[in-house]
C-alpha cells in the first residue's frame, strides 16, 4: 500500500500500487470494496464534496473520478511537460472546487477544475525535484513533500513560498494537517519516522516541541511572527538582512496592501518589530487572515498570521 485517505463517513480507502487496486475498509478493518479502475500505480486520493473519490493513476497519467460503489465517473489528463499537461501525478488534494496534482516528472503541482480544465501551475520556479505528497489548509496554503529534494515547502494562496523544512528530511511522502492545523505530519520515509511540525505556534523561544518557523532558513535568513494567533500584537523577527534592503509588508487574504513597514530600504541591522494589527492609515483591521512578507532582490518569503477578536 502507498496511498491511504480516511472519507467524510470513516471509511478508509487504500490504494494498493503492486496489484493496482483499491479497497475500501470499514474503522475496525473489515472489507467492503476492492475495485481495478483500470490503474497502473494509483498513488494519491482526494475526496470532493459529494463524497466522490478522485485517484491519481501515476504511469498512465491520468486522474479518474469513481462514486461510493467504485464505479467509474469521469477521467482527464494527457502526459506532457507543457502547462496543463501532466507526467507520473502523485499526491492529490481539494479546495475550493479546484483539484491540486503532485506532477512529480514535471516538478510542479498542476491545478485543474473539476471538469479537468486547466487552471495553473505552483511552485514550478520552487526548484522541486520530485512533489510527492500534498495537504492544504482551510485558508488555500499549501504544504508539498519533496521526496527527492529532501524537504517540505509552504505556499500561500497566491502562490509564494512562505518557509520550507529541509534540514532533518530525508525522502518525505506523506503530509497529514491536525484538524485545527496546527500541526503538521510528514512522512520522513528513509529515516522511518514520522515528524510533527508546529506550523502555527507561539514564540519560538516558548519551547515544546520542534516548529516550522524556527526552521524557516533560507541561506541564514530568518523571518519570524509570533505569536501567529493573536487579537493584540504579533513581534516579527528578522534576521540576517544586514546590509540588504528588503519590503517588509502585511497583506489581506484579497491581496490588498494593509500596511509597510520597509519599501526597498537598506536595512543596517537585525530588526524585531510589533505590528499592532493597524493599516497604514493607523486604523484596526478586522479580524481575520493576513500574510507578512518579505522581499529581497533574490527571494519572497511569506508567513500567515490569523487576527483575533
Amino acid at each position: 500500500p502507498l496511498a491511504m485517505a480516511i472519507d467524510d463517513s470513516g471509511k478508509l480507502w487504500v490504494a494498493n500500487t503492486n496489484s493496482h487496486l483499491i479497497s475500501k475498509f470499514t474503522p475496525q478493518g473489515s472489507l467492503l470494496l476492492r475495485f481495478a479502475g483500470g490503474f497502473s500505480m494509483p498513488s494519491g486520493f482526494a475526496f470532493d464534496n459529494s463524497g466522490n473519490i478522485w485517484v491519481s493513476d501515476r504511469l498512465h497519467h491520468k486522474i479518474k473520478k469513481f462514486n461510493q460503489a467504485g464505479d467509474s465517473l469521469f477521467a482527464f489528463g494527457t502526459k506532457g511537460s507543457e502547462p496543463g499537461a501532466i507526467d507520473k501525478p502523485i499526491g492529490i488534494t481539494f479546495f475550493d472546487n479546484k483539484i491540486y496534482i503532485a506532477d512529480s516528472k514535471n516538478k510542479r503541482v498542476s491545478v485543474f477544475d473539476t471538469l479537468g480544465d486547466f487552471i495553473e501551475v505552483i511552485a514550478d520556479s520552487a526548484g522541486l525535484k520530485m512533489p510527492f505528497g500534498l495537504v492544504i489548509d482551510s485558508s488555500g496554503c499549501l504544504f508539498i513533500s519533496d521526496f527527492l529534494g529532501n524537504q517540505v515547502i509552504e505556499f500561500d494562496p497566491y502562490g509564494n513560498q512562505l518557509y520550507k523544512i529541509d534540514s532533518i528530511l530525508d525522502s518525505p511522502t506523506g503530509l497529514a494537517l491536525s484538524p485545527d492545523a496546527n500541526v503538521l505530519y510528514i512522512s520522513d520515509t528513509r529515516n522511518k519516522r514520522v515528524l510533527a511540525f508546529e506550523v502555527r505556534g507561539e514564540s519560538p523561544d516558548s519551547g515544546g516541541g520542534p516548529q516550522a518557523y524556527g526552521d524557516a532558513y533560507i541561506d541564514r535568513l530568518m523571518f519570524d511572527v509570533y505569536p501567529s494567533l493573536s487579537a493584540k500584537q504579533m513581534n516579527i523577527r528578522l534576521q540576517g538582512i544586514a546590509g540588504m534592503k528588503i519590503s517588509l509588508k502585511v497583506y489581506d487574504v484579497t491581496g490588498r496592501l494593509i500596511k509597510t513597514f520597509y519599501d526597498n530600504q537598506m536595512i543596517k541591522s537585525n530588526q524585531s518589530i510589533m505590528w499592532e494589527g493597524m493599516d497604514d492609515s493607523g486604523r484596526q483591521t478586522p479580524t481575520g487572515i493576513y500574510f507578512i512578507r518579505l522581499e529581497m532582490s533574490d527571494k519572497s518569503i511569506t508567513n500567515k498570521v490569523i487576527k483575533l477578536k
